[in-house]
């Protein structure tokens, strides 16, 4: 399916699907793999920790393609991943990243956690998008808003009392 902005999905694997723990085995593997080298991107990127790093970073060395992965979050570049992932798939998650062609962090605690830890790594610090308010138009005064705008997750890191505050 293509977006209105020309952006091609390519629909890959149901989450639910009724194989259990041999879903990867049997199912996500191969439809993932014969997606990708059906389209054959020049590259792929995937953001979010798990055994899905591993895997797609592994799909695109057969298919020799560039995998690049962003930081989702802090807690993906320290100890925290702990906390979040269990050990097999931190395990794969890191052997993931130390196969992928460039690992991209969205600020500087992520890119001094990440190129301590993956010496020799392709590993660059782009920041998230945003418009400086001098920028933006047809912005309301803050008397005319009558909402609060989230994007993002609800999440212990993402600071939730201060955004209250702001508010």
């Amino acid at each position: 399916r293509v977006t209105e902005d020309g952006v091609i999905l390519i629909p890959s694997f149901l989450y639910r699907k009724a194989l259990g723990n041999l879903n990867w085995i049997y199912y996500k593997i191969p439809i993932l793999f014969k997606a990708i080298k059906k389209f054959r991107p020049d590259v792929i990127y995937q953001s979010g920790a798990g055994f899905i790093t591993f895997l797609l970073s592994v799909i695109c060395i057969i298919l020799n393609i560039k995998f690049i992965h962003r930081m989702a979050n802090d807690v993906d570049s320290d100890k925290r991943i702990k906390c979040k992932l269990g050990f097999y798939q931190r395990v794969f998650y890191r052997i993931g990243l130390r196969l992928s062609s460039i690992i991209l962090c969205q600020n500087e605690y992520q890119f001094i956690n990440i190129s301590s830890r993956y010496k020799g790594k392709i590993v660059k610090k782009i920041h998230n998008p945003y418009t400086p308010l001098t920028e933006l138009k047809k912005i309301k005064s803050i008397n005319d808003r009558r909402y609060v705008a989230w994007l993002g997750m609800f999440q212990y890191q993402k600071n939730l009392t201060e955004l209250l505050n702001i508010v």
